[in-house]
């Protein structure tokens, strides 16, 4: 039986839309969402994502179904991996593979930061499940004294968050998250 083609574009999709700093931390790395656009084919019965560390063959396999995107939580930090798509069919025959991603997953992601509507600021992250971040601020990206806000675990879905209804008063504030 003949290949299928993936003729689509593997992505990661980012987690931050704000300067964040972190310290690396041993262990697993914040959970990763990968997107493609859907084939236009109808012998496609489903997705799968092959990842593993870049110096060997990628051997994790990560079955999407019919979805267009994937979430890999079980990824070391730090260690650089390298990611693929492949669309099967009906037999299970997969596709030639997609685009090969190449990049190294940190402890934690970048912010998300959301100014509410009251002038608080929501803080949001993600990390492996458990993972304890310090939230910290400062007036200035570089060369100030980071303060922490508050300490947060992250949920068993690897999401972490904090509302900051102290950035009401302030006239700039930065921030980041820190892992111990």
């Amino acid at each position: 039986m003949k290949k299928v083609v993936f003729p689509y574009v593997l992505t990661c999709l980012t987690v931050g839309i704000f300067m964040s700093a972190h310290r690396a931390q041993a262990g697993l790395a914040a959970p990763l969402t990968l997107a493609w656009n859907p084939a236009d084919d109808s012998t496609i019965k489903g997705y799968a994502i092959y990842y593993g560390p870049s110096n060997q063959p990628a051997t994790n396999r990560v079955d999407a179904g019919l979805n267009s995107t994937v979430t890999i939580f079980n990824m070391v930090a730090n260690v650089p991996y390298r990611l693929f798509a492949v669309s099967y069919n009906s037999s299970g025959v997969e596709s030639i593979p997609s685009n090969e991603l190449l990049l190294t997953q940190a402890a934690v992601s970048k912010l998300k930061i959301t100014r509410q509507s009251t002038g608080s600021m929501k803080l949001v992250f993600s990390a492996a499940p458990g993972t304890v971040g310090r939230i910290q601020y400062a007036s200035k990206p570089a060369g100030s004294t980071w303060q922490t806000l508050t300490t947060t675990t992250t949920d068993s879905a690897g999401n972490g968050s904090f509302i900051d209804t102290g950035a009401r008063q302030a006239s700039s504030r930065f921030y980041r998250v820190a892992v111990p």
